[in-house]
């Protein structure tokens, strides 16, 4: 009897799936939350991205499809007349804080007086970066460099993107 009256009294948190006989804290709860986004579980993003592969902004999906691999599509206009559609893949060394590599190839349409000449086309863009998403899976922010390179003029440009979004 004195068995269950002690274990009634006793505060219990489940952590990672498993019963824990310790008092709730906060820093418990950060340590546990980091440890779950570190499951390797993929997960699906949405962004805004300045400069970089969407060009001037773009709207970008990020699908995960693995712990470290992921998918992007995304629309961009502004910095120059035309339309671009980023369509990549991105490897993510880490999930918390983390550099991000990737290739993406970007067709691009109605260009006229830019530095990219005046053909519709598809541009070559390789992308290094560091990203940071917040602990609690909804921010996430990276800058990175986006050379971009047109096979078609061979000549290309070095820009720098900006991005914040959400996990979905």
């Amino acid at each position: 009897m004195t068995e269950v009256l002690s274990a009634q009294t006793e505060s219990f948190s489940i952590t990672s799936g498993k019963l824990n006989q310790q008092p709730y804290n906060l820093s418990t709860k950060v340590i546990d939350d980091l440890q779950g986004f570190q499951s390797g579980e993929p997960f699906n993003e949405v962004f805004l991205e300045l400069a970089g592969q969407g060009i001037g902004a773009s709207l970008n999906f990020k699908a995960g499809i693995s712990k470290n691999y992921s998918l992007r599509l995304g629309y961009g206009t502004l910095l120059v007349k035309g339309q671009f559609f980023p369509i990549g893949v991105l490897y993510n060394f880490a999930d918390y804080k983390t550099w991000e590599i990737g290739l993406s190839i970007i067709p691009y349409t109605d260009m006229t007086d830019s530095f990219l000449g005046n053909s519709s086309s598809v541009l070559l863009s390789p992308s290094i970066g560091y990203r940071v998403n917040i602990p609690d899976n909804w921010f996430v922010m990276r800058v990175a460099f986006t050379p971009l390179y047109s096979i078609e003029e061979n000549r290309g440009s070095i820009l720098f993107g900006l991005t914040f979004g959400s996990k979905l």
